[in-house]
């Protein structure tokens, strides 16, 4: 997920309770200030990645959706796998140190 959809999902966690006023508010501030088509396409992936339900749109704004339990989530489960990920790789380094370790001990047993 991009950085812009994952700060975008930060904002729209902590306004949880007015999803929909909360987008249609940022779409209009985007529109005066910057290209918009970027909010846009966050909010396109936010409802792709399943952290949105499906979107209506509406005269060019959102007109309905609701967070899902995956985008509540989004960020907790994220961390788990973070350290899900780094505990395998600490594993799989440790234990190819090992098996060189090994290794080099067989090998001199052998040629000694």
């Amino acid at each position: 997920m991009t950085r812009k959809a994952e700060k975008l999902l930060k904002q729209i966690i902590k306004n949880k309770n007015n999803v929909v006023c909360f987008l249609q508010n940022e779409i209009a501030k985007a529109e005066t200030s910057a290209p918009d088509w970027l909010l846009r396409g966050a909010i396109g992936e936010l409802e792709k990645e399943g952290m949105l339900s499906k979107i209506s749109w509406a005269d060019d704004t959102v007109w309905l959706t609701s967070l899902t339990n995956q985008g509540l989530e989004y960020f907790k489960t994220r961390s788990k796998k973070f350290w899900r990920w780094l505990t395998y790789r600490t594993f799989a380094w440790i234990s190819g140190i090992l098996n060189a370790i090994l290794v080099g001990i067989i090998v001199w047993l052998i040629t000694r």
